[in-house]
């Protein structure tokens, strides 16, 4: 009885563990200019969810017009990324890959301030 109880539990924890991985998804940006809360957006459809990999590297222009929380991984290889409303606030251990080429514009926001830089790709980051 014991033995099957511990079993049990040791089935459901490796259950939970993998189905959280499982369902993470790689959406890619499609549009040339839309809203990231549109599903039409990326393929496959449907906005980014908690723990997904997201892809610009089309060139397109990503609208932030919602307050946005993101965890998972954000590749940015090409394109622009702008926010009409509070913009994106990464969770702990979201990883921005942000790749060499163009330029980007990236807002950091620490406190109350914010600080706006354009950075060239042979600067880097």
């Amino acid at each position: 009885m014991k033995t099957s109880k511990i079993l049990s539990l040791l089935l459901t924890a490796i259950f939970l563990f993998t189905a959280t991985t499982v369902f993470a998804a790689t959406k890619t940006w499609l549009a040339a200019s839309g809203s990231w809360f549109s599903a039409q957006n990326w393929s496959p459809a449907g906005s980014p969810a908690t723990g997904d990999t997201v892809v610009l590297d089309n060139g397109g222009t990503i609208n932030i017009d919602q307050p946005l929380g993101f965890s998972g991984s954000f590749i940015w290889v090409r394109g622009t990324i702008t926010s009409s409303s509070q913009g994106m606030a990464l969770a702990t251990n979201t990883v921005m890959e942000i790749h060499p080429g163009n330029y980007k514009i990236l807002a950091c926001t620490t406190g109350l301030s914010s600080t706006w830089r354009t950075l060239p790709a042979q600067q880097g980051l």
